[in-house]
């Protein structure tokens, strides 16, 4: 069917909302309440504008409010929980300062008059013979509690965290704004007027009413690709708990045990690229926004959900050890371990969807793994080094990870010879490597330790560990020299500086006692280094712009070696 016969969309006050006797439920599989002083702040000063706006026709929207028809007549809410439960809790804010007025004895009757109907109207309906308020807004199975029996009540309760604490100061925000708005004494008319003529009638949404699951997560994704509404991991959450819920209690809360399970490897914030990892072996052309397009897909019912998550699971698990080498899961990969710190050095993570659609072939031969990640280390230097485009690079990544799992490319040789778009030639490497300039002080400091740390190896047969305070990088040519250096043009210095001809590995004592000195005093502490890089340097008598163009093109020579392509050819 049509989405467009199975969607109505209507403009609507926030008064047509809570006054129209309908119930909203907020489906157990929705994120918590989750607005914070920013979210609260900001609503706030948009209602304050409408105050101070003379014209009664102004208004304020707040986007789109996605319901669906459920069997029983009440509205679930697929999107707008957070305004909804936000601005019921400004109502109770604006009805606990006119209670506060009864409390004092203020013109009584009409004060508790109003409490009543604005109860009735905005909050909750009360039963005739138990006298127990039955909120208009059901929230989702963590928050309801809190809500329903303290804060729509107005009981008071310690020790909260989490969400409901956020619900229950939401409320102390709100009554310190209304304080601080029309003051401590505030009549209740005035307050009443405030809540019914200005919150109610000039603040508007889109209400997007649907019928089926379907048309539902459709909105959903459109509205979220729009930047409007939640992030790929809540709409991920929502819509694999919504199929989840089908099979009832048990198989809602199998569901929520396998997600935290993932998400306490792989945080929120990152769950969206992991899943763009995982997919692109399995997804052609998939793009990291239409994520959640490919797990809906992938993921058409309630058969195929738990398999899904317990995909997930397992992948977080790969994904979280690819930034921690010291990860039990390497326990099984012990010659990886050097090669996942170096990727992750290097910041390699283009090539995680190749990693994760191999790791499953390689369970029974994990030196393959090995050789694997050395072999995309070394494709991965060149690339950078030779700056490919990086559009290239993961197309190539994905199209290779696609053809591992089509079960064509099973061994490590074929998978880095499947990536030959992105070989970089012994020539090409060589040339950019002679180019290669790298600030010691900037964002890859750790990339350059890297770099100097396996020529060293090349030179000499043993790397560098930086991290062990063997040695800094030296530039040559200083920073700021003490005293000038006329074979250095200005244009030349600035140029040259972070060349990787000028920098060395140094040992701190030797480093300490240099400072901005001249090239003919760094020579003699540079021949007493232990690194054949930096007696390299001493070996010439003069520093000049040529010297430093053939010091770099013998590192190239080096760094060919260092990441050889070898049989990655073939």
């Amino acid at each position: 069917m049509p989405i467009k016969e199975t969607l109505n969309a209507n403009p609507v006050t926030l008064g047509d909302v809570f006054s129209n006797g309908r119930r909203y439920v907020v489906p157990a599989f929705q994120r918590d309440y989750a607005w914070t002083h920013s979210e609260w702040s900001e609503l706030w000063d948009d209602i304050v504008k409408l105050i101070r706006t003379e014209e009664d026709e102004t208004e304020h929207y707040l986007g789109a409010i996605v319901l669906q028809l459920t069997r029983n007549g009440e509205r679930s809410v697929v999107d707008g929980q957070q305004r909804l439960v936000t601005l019921s809790i400004l109502a109770l804010a604006v009805i606990r300062r006119i209670e506060g007025l009864v409390a004092d004895g203020q013109d009584e009757d009409a004060n508790r008059t109003r409490v009543r109907l604005l109860r009735e109207k905005f909050v909750s309906t009360q039963n005739a013979s138990s006298l127990q308020h039955h909120p208009r807004l059901k929230l989702n199975d963590n928050d309801n509690p809190f809500y329903a029996t303290y804060l729509v009540p107005g009981k008071t309760r310690r020790g909260l965290s989490g969400s409901t604490k956020r619900l229950a100061t939401a409320l102390d925000f709100f009554n310190a704004k209304i304080v601080e708005r029309f003051g401590e004494n505030a009549d209740g008319a005035t307050l009443a007027s405030f809540l019914e003529e200005v919150v109610a009638q000039r603040i508007r949404f889109i209400e997007i009413l649907v019928e089926d699951d379907e048309t539902a997560f459709t909105v959903f994704e459109t509205l979220n690709a729009r930047g409007v509404a939640l992030g790929t991991a809540d709409l991920l959450k929502n819509y694999l708990f919504h199929l989840a819920s089908r099979g009832g209690r048990d198989d809602l809360n199998l569901a929520y045990l396998l997600w935290q399970q993932t998400v306490d490897r792989v945080s929120l914030d990152h769950l969206s690229k992991m899943l763009f990892h995982q997919l692109a072996g399995h997804v052609s052309n998939l793009s990291e926004k239409r994520v959640f397009s490919a797990v809906k897909s992938r993921v058409p019912s309630q058969v195929n959900v738990f398999d899904f998550l317990r995909s997930m699971q397992e992948t977080a698990e790969v994904y979280a050890a690819l930034d921690d080498p010291l990860s039990s899961v390497w326990h099984d990969y012990p010659e990886a371990r050097t090669a996942v710190r170096d990727l992750k050095l290097l910041r390699m993570t283009q090539a995680r969807p190749l990693i994760l659609a191999a790791m499953p072939i390689f369970d029974d031969h994990p030196d393959r793994l090995a050789k694997l990640l050395r072999r995309i280390i070394a494709i991965g230097v060149r690339a950078w080094i030779a700056r490919l485009n990086t559009g290239d690079v993961q197309r190539a990544y994905h199209s290779v990870a696609l053809r591992v799992t089509g079960g064509e490319c099973k061994t490590p040789r074929a998978m880095a010879a499947a990536l030959s778009a992105i070989h970089v030639n012994d020539e090409q490497f060589h040339t950019a490597f002679t180019q290669l300039s790298l600030d010691p002080k900037g964002s890859r400091k750790r990339a350059l330790r890297y770099v100097f740390s396996a020529l060293e190896a090349e030179a000499s047969g043993r790397p560098i560990d930086f991290d062990a305070g063997e040695a800094t990088i030296e530039h040559i040519l200083p920073v700021n020299p003490a005293e000038p250096w006329p074979e250095f043009s200005a244009e030349a210095q600035r140029r040259d500086l972070a060349r990787l001809g000028n920098l060395s590995p140094l040992e701190y004592s030797l480093n300490r006692a240099l400072g901005s000195k001249a090239f003919e005093a760094k020579r003699i502490a540079y021949a007493q280094s232990a690194f054949a890089l930096t007696k390299r340097v001493a070996e010439y008598e003069v520093w000049t712009p040529e010297a430093l163009r053939r010091h770099q093109e013998w590192m190239a020579s080096l760094a060919v070696r260092v990441w050889s392509l070898g049989d990655a050819t073939g």
